[in-house]
């Protein structure tokens, strides 16, 4: 979606989120370099973004410059910053405020002329075409497409461009709609937090908004609805409060609309359990050979790398759940900031093996399945598969085994010592370290010793078979990363070994 940016607009985010990437200052020839283009050309949007900036100060001290955050912010605050300003983002939030605009309401409220607003629709409809199926017809300015296409990109676009001020753009009081969530969830016996909340509310808040501007149609989505019959009839109350709160917004109570609300969680083959999915596989063919093809990627995969599987059926319901849902979650996709693709990216620096294994195994039960998907989505599957896999984060680097390293010192015995019990403290769970306490000093020996890494704080020579790193004398954020390092190239090297 970045397209629907002016070429100057993504040239200047272009600049911030490869600042923001860096640990060190860049210089500015460097930084044209990279961005392809011209010195003068890159200096200007730098003094123009450190004009307008207020979450971030961007510091140049001769030749470099570098992007310091201010205190609790991070490029979230950019995408935010750019979403509410860049003209074609503000098209799109008009038109989901107001459901419909004619030429002159649009030209009059975005300060456009007639020529920059169609070119600016032609490109912007190009992307939402590729990307959600959907477009923005012309006079009236409006969305088209699927009902679900639109309300799942729109339910997006609030979460990168609101995230929790809601308020400015829901007739819902929002208040009573935590509190109405909280409570249908203890009805169901089914958890709830901070997240799991965030996310059903901004569906139903894209909702609510649609519904209100007369949109109610969903094409080939089956709901069930004889649940939220079973609720109203349960608890009166909620009735008695839905339809006040209808009628103050002026919208007639309907059960319909009630449908029409929490259609996210309302999908005919969601599951609000582990355990309510289990009791529905022997009356269901088609959701047990789904339950089965995810049991047998899940065991492929821990198989490959020596993994157990402490909450298998739990972590089927996750993946099942989240293919179930995925147009009416949020996360699952993005507008600008590529929340899941950067947690994949930072995940192939330490498992690029683990990550392909999972990427080829995904693809396979989706096109088995039958689900079309996005790249987009495949990611999300990836972050739900390696956060909701109990104890994979740690397994993947011991895969049952602890890695022997030795501690050699130059100086002596007690620095040594003072070296492992650092290192002991950062690397535990992973590491088993000893120090070196014999009379001489005989390579060849650890060439052929169990130890997988060799540590001394003088340069080492190259050992067969061994991974060798030469530290400072106090261990440094830069020594911790070298030997997380080797920790990842050992394990995702050659997994059946490990």
């Amino acid at each position: 979606m970045r397209r629907i940016l002016s070429n100057q607009e993504e040239r200047r985010l272009s600049i911030i989120e490869l600042l923001s990437d860096l640990t060190e200052p860049i210089t500015y020839k460097e930084l044209a370099s990279r961005l392809e283009s011209s010195q003068r050309t890159i200096s200007d949007d730098i003094d123009t973004i450190s004009e307008i900036a207020t979450q971030f100060t961007i510091h140049s001290t001769g030749p470099t410059v570098e992007l310091i955050y201010k205190s609790n912010q991070n490029i979230q605050t950019v995408y935010r910053y750019f979403l509410s300003t860049s003209k074609g983002f503000m098209i799109i939030n008009e038109i989901l405020k107001h459901g419909s605009l004619t030429l002159d309401d649009l030209v009059s409220k975005l300060n456009l002329s007639r020529s920059t607003l169609y070119r600016l629709l032609s490109t912007m409809n190009i992307a939402l075409k590729e990307r959600y199926s959907i477009e923005i017809s012309f006079n009236p300015f409006k969305f088209i497409g699927k009902e679900i296409d639109i309300r799942y990109f729109l339910t997006q676009f609030i979460t990168e461009r609101y995230f929790d001020t809601l308020s400015e753009i829901s007739w819902l009081n929002i208040e009573y709609l935590d509190n109405l969530l909280i409570f249908l969830n203890q009805d169901l016996n089914t958890t709830i937090d901070y997240t799991i909340l965030r996310t059903v509310k901004h569906s139903i808040i894209i909702n609510a908004i649609r519904l209100k501007q007369g949109f109610y149609e969903f094409d080939d989505v089956e709901f069930r609805q004889d649940l939220v019959e079973q609720l109203l009839d349960k608890h009166p109350l909620i009735r008695e409060q839905l339809t006040h709160l209808f009628k103050s917004n002026n919208v007639q109570f309907e059960v319909q609309l009630v449908y029409d609300l929490f259609k996210g969680s309302l999908l005919k083959n969601y599951y609000y359990s582990t355990k309510e999915l289990l009791y529905a596989l022997d009356g269901n063919p088609a959701l047990r050979t789904s339950y089965n093809r995810l049991k047998a990627m899940l065991h492929t995969i821990s198989e490959q790398f020596t993994l157990s599987l402490p909450n298998e059926e739990d972590l089927i319901y996750y993946l099942f759940s989240s293919v179930t849902l995925y147009k009416f979650v949020m996360n699952s996709s993005y507008i600008l900031y590529d929340a899941k693709g950067l947690f994949v990216k930072d995940l192939v620096k330490h498992h690029p093996s683990f990550v392909d294994a999972c990427k080829a195994q995904l693809v396979e039960y989706l096109n088995a399945s039958s689900i079309e998907y996005h790249p987009d989505f495949l990611n999300h599957l990836i972050y739900i598969l390696y956060t909701h896999w109990e104890n994979l984060s740690t397994s993947l680097y011991t895969n049952g085994r602890i890695v022997k390293a030795l501690i050699i010192s130059a100086f002596d015995i007690n620095h040594a010592l003072m070296v492992k019990s650092q290192l002991t403290f950062q690397f535990s769970n992973r590491i088993h370290f000893d120090v070196y306490t014999d009379a001489l000093l005989d390579f060849d020996s650890l060439s052929q010793s169990d130890y997988d890494i060799i540590i001394g704080n003088y340069p080492l020579p190259k050992l067969s078979d061994k991974h060798t790193l030469t530290i400072r004398s106090i261990i440094t954020i830069e020594d911790t990363i070298a030997l997380l390092n080797i920790l990842n190239e050992m394990f995702d090297s050659n997994p059946k070994e490990h």
